[in-house]
């Protein structure tokens, strides 16, 4: 192995662990985390191919695609590695090429509880495009994964460019969240209820 390998080794290594620690309240150093996080991984431009299996872009033109697939990165995680935890600054969305991906939150005592594992050309992240703010859900690879990310700076940079193809991907964003919200509708009219009843 040689110098530089070894080293970019051992730095992924030190990044799991800091990825894995508490950093709610610490904007600086969660920002610091996603940007180094970013650089560890970035690997190389993504194949449009594998956007058009992607429910979220499904409708979209060859052209389209190829216009996105020019943003979209491909990056590689280990298993076990959080791709981005809770509170974390929000600056970019994720399809899964290959692997599996658990989605977590923590309570108030600060235990983890496991909302779902995708797989499958699944996206998740994908507000990150539209509101930024800070993650609500814990992403860890499960198995070693193959992911595409595009980023919320990216995103905004090509709206300029082609804004059509990047008004498409915002509308179906937000359809794809209403219809995630529509579904949850039993477990959120208690929640609401009880707000109201306060």
């Amino acid at each position: 192995m040689s110098t530089s390998s070894f080293l970019l080794s051992k730095s992924r290594a030190k990044i799991h662990r800091l990825l894995s620690a508490q950093t709610a309240g610490k904007k600086r150093y969660t920002v610091f985390l996603a940007c180094l996080h970013r650089f560890l991984y970035k690997v190389s431009m993504s194949d449009p191919g594998v956007l058009k299996s992607c429910a979220l872009f499904s409708g979209f033109s060859e052209t389209g695609l190829l216009v996105l697939s020019k943003i979209t990165q491909q990056r590689s995680i280990p298993a076990g590695t959080p791709i981005f935890v809770e509170n974390m600054v929000a600056e970019s969305m994720f399809i899964i090429k290959q692997g599996e991906v658990s989605l977590s939150i923590k309570d108030e005592k600060g235990k983890d509880h496991a909302l779902e594992i995708i797989s499958g050309t699944e996206a998740f992240g994908e507000l990150s495009l539209l509101i930024g703010g800070q993650r609500m859900v814990t992403a860890t690879a499960v198995s070693d994964c193959e992911l595409l990310e595009i980023s919320r700076r990216d995103f905004a940079k090509l709206q300029k460019q082609k804004p059509q193809a990047c008004l498409k991907l915002m509308i179906k964003i937000v359809a794809n969240f209403g219809k995630k919200i529509s579904n949850c509708r039993e477990y959120l009219k208690p929640i609401l209820l009880s707000q109201l009843m306060d």
